[in-house]
């Protein structure tokens, strides 16, 4: 999944290389902004697959 945030990242940011108009970096940065927007939730889920349950974690019980 986080590849797939990357190459979609890497996408959006195309089009400011060759027009660098307002329209290209608006259309760029709304396009980045649903690009981005999994990424927080996909970085949480990851990292509490690293951690042991406990008894202070809620979400299990």
């Amino acid at each position: 999944m986080l590849l797939v945030l990357a190459l979609l990242w890497s996408i959006t940011q195309l089009p400011v290389l060759s027009w660098a108009t307002g329209a290209a970096l608006l259309v760029g940065r709304i396009a980045l902004g649903a690009a981005e927007g999994p990424g927080a939730a996909t970085a949480s889920v990851a990292a509490f697959g690293w951690f042991p349950p406990t008894a202070a974690d809620f979400r299990r019980h």
